[in-house]
Order: C-alpha cells, then sequence, then structure tokens
C-alpha cells in the first residue's frame, strides 16, 4: 500500500476546523469530507470522549491514579483507540478514500489524538496535524459573544486545547488565520514536503492584561509565544518546552489556581511517618470534617470494625477564638468504652487525646476547600435539619450563602475551615494557625485527600494492616452531593462562573491557607505515586 498524506486540522479558533479543512484543501489541491461527512466524524468523537467522561468544553485533565499527567492522556487515548477507531476509520474510508491526500477537520484531535492517527494509519495514510492559531483573546471573545460563556473560561479552554496538540497530538505545524493565501500555502507545501527550513507562524504578542487567574495568564502568555516560534523550532524542544507548559496548565487546574506558596521552611513536606506501635489497645479515631468523604470512611471503618466502631459526638470547647479543644472529653469516652477499636465524629477536635494504655491512630481527609463549600451547599439545601446552615441554603441561592457565611462575623465555615481543625491538633500561643496547622500535619501519621481518595485509602490499608491484621480498605460511595462526571477543574470553573468573578475572588482570599493546605497534601500523594 503506498503511503498517502492526511492533514488533521483542529485547534480551538473563531472558525471550526470543518470550515478551516475546506480552506486547507482549496490551498493543496487534497480532498475533504463534506458538511455530512464532517457531521457524521464529530459525531464518532463526541461518543468517543463522552464514553470516558470527557467532552470538548471538558476535556479534563484526567486523573489516574499512579500516573503523571501524560501518561494518564495516552492512557485514555489508547482506550478510546482500541473501542472507536475501526468505526471512525470506515466513516473515513466513505468520506474520502480512495485519494491520495486527504485534509480532515478535527476538533476532537486535539483531545483525542490517537484515535484519529490510529485509524488514518489503517488506511494507509500518514498523519499530520496542523494547529489553527487564531489569538487567544480573540477566540474568547468569539465564544462569549456567541455562546456568553466567560472570557477567563475560555482561555483556559483554550490552553487544555493548545497543550494538548503541542504535547500530545504530535502538532506538525501551526497556521495563522490571519496570513494571506500565499503565505499559508507556504506552510502547508513545507509541510508536505517534509521541508524543516523556517516558515511563518502567528505574530503579534498579548496584552499583559489578559483576564484570568494569576496562574492561568501568564501561562495562555507563554502558550502563544511558543505557537508564535513553533515551525521554526526543533523536534526536541517544541517537546520540551511544550511538556512543561502542559505540567504547569496542569497545576494550576489540579492543585489550585490561586494557592501561595509560602517560604520552603513553613511548607516542607515530610515522609510518611511511621505508626505507633501497638499497645494494649489502638483506637482508629476519624476525625470527620464535613463534606470530606467522611461517611464513606466511615462506612469503611464499620465494615473492618462492626460493633467496635462507634459515632459520637462532644461538646464545642469555645470556638476558633478560644482555640480550646475538647480532647479530655474524647478521651474520657474512649476509656469508658473498652470495646471500641475505631470512633468517628464531626465535633471530636485535635490534639489526640492522651489515654493510658491506649494508642491513637488519628485519620482525617482534606478536600479543595471551594469544591467543599458548594458540596456543603447542596448537602445543606437537601437535608431536613434546622441549623443555620440548612436554613440558610434552602432560603437562597449559592452565591447569596456564600456572600452570608463571609459577611458572619466569627464564622469559620466559609474561612480556612481545615487549617482552622488542623490547627487545633498545636495548641499554644507559638505562631499563627496556619503554620500551627503545617505543624500538626507534619506530625500525623496519615492525612486522606478527597481528590485522591482511593490511592489515600491504600495508603491507609499500609499504615493499619500490620496494627489491625485483616484491616482493608474498601472504598465505599456514600453521601455524594458533586457531579461525579465532572472534574475538579470544570466544577472550579462552574463556581466561579454562579459566583460571579468579584465574589469568587473574595472567596478565594478568604481560603488562601485552606488551599495552600490542599496543595500541600495533593503533593504528598503525587510524591506517593511517583
Amino acid at each position: 500500500m503506498s503511503i498517502k498524506t492526511a492533514i488533521i486540522v483542529t485547534g480551538l479558533t473563531v472558525d471550526t476546523p470543518a470550515v478551516w479543512a475546506d480552506r486547507v484543501a482549496a490551498l493543496t489541491g487534497a480532498a475533504a469530507p463534506d458538511a455530512v461527512a464532517s457531521a457524521a466524524l464529530d459525531e464518532i468523537a463526541d461518543r468517543a470522549l463522552g464514553s470516558v467522561g470527557l467532552a470538548l468544553d471538558r476535556p479534563g485533565p484526567l486523573l489516574v491514579q499512579g500516573l503523571t499527567p501524560g501518561q494518564a492522556a495516552r492512557l485514555l487515548d489508547e482506550t478510546v483507540r482500541l473501542r472507536f477507531a475501526s468505526e471512525l476509520c470506515a466513516r473515513l474510508q466513505s468520506a474520502v478514500a480512495p485519494a491520495d491526500s486527504i485534509v480532515v477537520g478535527a476538533p476532537a484531535a486535539a483531545v483525542l489524538p490517537g484515535l484519529y492517527r490510529d485509524a488514518l494509519q489503517r488506511l494507509g495514510y500518514r498523519p499530520h496535524v496542523i494547529l489553527v492559531a487564531d489569538p487567544p483573546p480573540v477566540v474568547a471573545a468569539a465564544v462569549h459573544r456567541s455562546s456568553g460563556r466567560p472570557v477567563a473560561r475560555t482561555l483556559r479552554l483554550w490552553a487544555q486545547h493548545a497543550c494538548s496538540v503541542l504535547a500530545e497530538a504530535g502538532c506538525s505545524a501551526v497556521l495563522d488565520p490571519a496570513a494571506d493565501e500565499i503565505e499559508q500555502r507556504r506552510v502547508l507545501s513545507a509541510l508536505i514536503s517534509g521541508d524543516s527550513a523556517v516558515v511563518d507562524a502567528p505574530s503579534g504578542s498579548l496584552a499583559a492584561d489578559l483576564p484570568g487567574s494569576p496562574r492561568i495568564a501568564p501561562l495562555v502568555r507563554d502558550l502563544w509565544h511558543l505557537i508564535r516560534r513553533w515551525n521554526g523550532l526543533a523536534e526536541d524542544a517544541r517537546a520540551t518546552e511544550a511538556r512543561a507548559l502542559t505540567l504547569r496548565l496542569f497545576d494550576a487546574m489540579v492543585l489550585g489556581e490561586h494557592a501561595v506558596i509560602k517560604p520552603p521552611a513553613v511548607f516542607a513536606v515530610p515522609a510518611a511517618k511511621p505508626v505507633c506501635q501497638a499497645g494494649p489497645r489502638t483506637v482508629v479515631l476519624h476525625y470527620h470534617l464535613f463534606k470530606n468523604a467522611g461517611t464513606s470512611v466511615d462506612a469503611m471503618l464499620r465494615h473492618n470494625f462492626g460493633e467496635a466502631w462507634a459515632e459520637q459526638e462532644f461538646p464545642a470547647a469555645g470556638g476558633r477564638a478560644v482555640g480550646r479543644s475538647n480532647a479530655a472529653e474524647v478521651a474520657a469516652y474512649i476509656a469508658a468504652n473498652p470495646q471500641l477499636r475505631a470512633l468517628s465524629s464531626h465535633t471530636a477536635l485535635l490534639p489526640e487525646p492522651t489515654i493510658e494504655g491506649v494508642d491513637i491512630f488519628p485519620v482525617l481527609f482534606i478536600r479543595h476547600p471551594i469544591d467543599r463549600l458548594a458540596s456543603a451547599y447542596r448537602f445543606e439545601r437537601r437535608q431536613n435539619a434546622d441549623t443555620f446552615g440548612a436554613r440558610l441554603a434552602r432560603q437562597t441561592d449559592f452565591a447569596g450563602y456564600v456572600r452570608c457565611l463571609l459577611d458572619r462575623p466569627g464564622s469559620g465555615v466559609a474561612r480556612n475551615f481545615q487549617v482552622m481543625r488542623l490547627a487545633y491538633g498545636t495548641p499554644g500561643p507559638d505562631g499563627s494557625e496556619f503554620e500551627r496547622a503545617i505543624r500538626t500535619l507534619d506530625r500525623l501519621p496519615f492525612i486522606g485527600l478527597v481528590e485522591a481518595f482511593e490511592q489515600s485509602l491504600d495508603e491507609l490499608e499500609r499504615l493499619l494492616a500490620p496494627i489491625h491484621p485483616g484491616f482493608r480498605a474498601v472504598a465505599y460511595t456514600k453521601n455524594v452531593s458533586r457531579d461525579g462526571g465532572d472534574s475538579l477543574a470544570d466544577r472550579l470553573a462552574a463556581i466561579e462562573a454562579e459566583l460571579g468573578t468579584e465574589l469568587y475572588a473574595r472567596l478565594i482570599d478568604a481560603n488562601a491557607h485552606d488551599l495552600d493546605l490542599f496543595r500541600i497534601v495533593a503533593e504528598r500523594y503525587k510524591r506517593i505515586a511517583a
């Protein structure tokens, strides 16, 4: 079979990739699918994305335990390719074969490059990926006019598509929509002939005041700078820069776009501590932070300990301002119930109780604070309770709920709640609440992460199995308030859109230390996976 040429046109552009495929076909004399065939090809790609819970406007990132972002993307690509490449191949064959040179407009190729490569290679084509690169502010403005999508959210989506095309799809060339036909034809001729000479790419820099978060906006500018130089870069330079930008995007979206990194001395992440040596009795004490997967953890403890597991609530000890723990009351309860091997409580406060003849193994989970608050609102709105939070949630929308909590003096529900709870673990006047929380984090044998729940359970089982033989950290899904089909980044984008830029920024500022805490724990689990 002779080698034929296929050009895959992709990118988040003002005009669709299908429109650009027709233009490229006219410039090169290649065949292109008609509108009906293009729609059928896009429908297959949409189903392929949907089969793994993604979409063109929700392209991930996909998180897989033990894999880097790039490895996870390639696993996704392979999974989808095995299921849908044959169908796509058959549709392509009927649409454009047996032409020696074809052009396919494929928006999904930015997310699923292997699907198109595989299908085209089966038909004897050598695929080349072209990124059509409108300036990202132009794309964002066009999308905002047509759909109302916030400009900042579209800029982030543009960055996702661009990173995927450059780092994973093996982008062969960048095409400038603003260039004239002569320049565009020169780019395409160099691509098809394999000419390594420097060819034109988009020109012009971006404004310094791009909308978006403090981490996404600079990333968009750096991506655009790379795209402008792409056609003249060597392969190794392309790969190095694209991978670095992809990792920056992953960090910004998953580990918290607004986290502020403090001095390294405060943020030293310790290795996992050895568990306490088993004494006469070791009690697992689950500090159940509201909407931090605690109900699922309780189900796992009940499964392991049966009647030796209990739930118990304890009186408040003066609140955040006083900072006094109720650890003495917790100690008295455990001492009075010698049959206990596991205890769960929403209201038990650190530090761990000291009980003669009893070792305490604390279990506590951390979650992205903004996602946690949205989950709390949905739960409070549903529950039939007469608490302040439940009444407030039923009476107002999420924006009103957040605004009221932030305006309420002394309320910690929407202000660094997790840092506050950890700070109890290091009593005394030395250091700020945040610094005391970090010292607590450094000494605890286990801290789980809701966003890495199964990986956290694996770590918990590793630590507890020597103490409680037969302990198995079985994953249960209980009391889930969020849409499990959306990624964390998608949920945060939806929250920002719902609250509006000003209120969202205020909420971020109020939870800056919780975001820092989340980042530390997330980095710890990335290290464990590596």
